[in-house]
């Protein structure tokens, strides 16, 4: 039985009174009956919204914890991400620094190399010229070559005897 059966069962009986005593006997009851009928409509209302109602704050502090949880984890994954970020940046640090000071070495060497004398004579080539090996040493022989390219001769009056020719180094391995 709930509140609306109530409520038909108090109208009947009002009813039964009024055509037994008349509509005066109870004129001041019935507005304060009426009324109580009213709240208790609005409490029993209440009370089956109340499931209701719980179990959306339920489900409601379960998504704020899962909120919660996943600003935890994009955090987390950010700090990864930054450090994985700083580690490369670091190593790419390190390797532009190998890449300058290699190209620095590069340089001194090739400026080493068009400045270097050749340190052996002819003499001293034909001296090792038949124990290459032995020496374990790589030789350099003395060869004249042209800087600019070779032109017929009486061109532009390039010849052997040309103060223009710079020594080529060649390498002994095992034989020539």
């Amino acid at each position: 039985m709930d509140v609306y059966d109530i409520a038909s069962l108090v109208g009947h009986e009002f009813e039964r009174v009024i055509d037994q005593h008349g509509c005066e006997a109870i004129a001041r009851l019935m507005p304060k009956v009426v009324r109580v009928l009213e709240i208790l409509e609005v409490l029993v209302s209440r009370h089956h919204v109340a499931p209701e109602l719980d179990e959306l704050r339920l489900e409601l502090d379960r998504l704020r914890l899962e909120r919660v949880d996943r600003i935890e984890k994009e955090r987390k994954h950010q700090k990864e991400l930054e450090l994985v970020e700083d580690v490369w940046r670091g190593e790419a640090q390190d390797l532009l620094s190998q890449i300058a000071q290699l190209q620095e070495e590069n340089k001194q060497l090739m400026t080493n190399l068009s400045h270097k004398d050749v340190s052996f004579s002819e003499e001293e080539f034909q001296k090792h010229e038949g124990h290459p090996e032995a020496s374990g040493v790589e030789l350099e022989i003395p060869l004249l070559a042209p800087v600019k390219p070779q032109r017929p001769q009486g061109v532009l009056g390039c010849g052997p005897d040309s103060p223009e020719l710079l020594p080529l180094h060649v390498v002994a391995s095992g034989g020539i």
